[in-house]
């Protein structure tokens, strides 16, 4: 299970901060990490800001309400 979580999370850098690839990603990945390493100097800061607050709000929610 960590193994697919290190895989959905290097799936998901691309959007969290607002990359444009020229092609599409390599699907392996260590192939898609040496992939995206170039590109973060072209990252979005906007994207990154609302993508980093979402991920802020969800943690706070479910420290300060572990029920829902």
């Amino acid at each position: 299970t960590a193994g697919i979580g290190l895989i959905i999370l290097a799936s998901q850098i691309t959007p969290f901060l607002g990359l444009s690839p020229p092609t599409a990603e390599p699907g392996p990945l260590l192939e898609k990490l040496t992939f995206l390493l170039p590109l973060i100097g072209g990252f979005n800061p906007v994207s990154a800001a609302v993508a980093f607050a979402v991920v802020l709000a969800i943690y706070a929610l479910r420290r300060l309400r572990p029920d829902l």
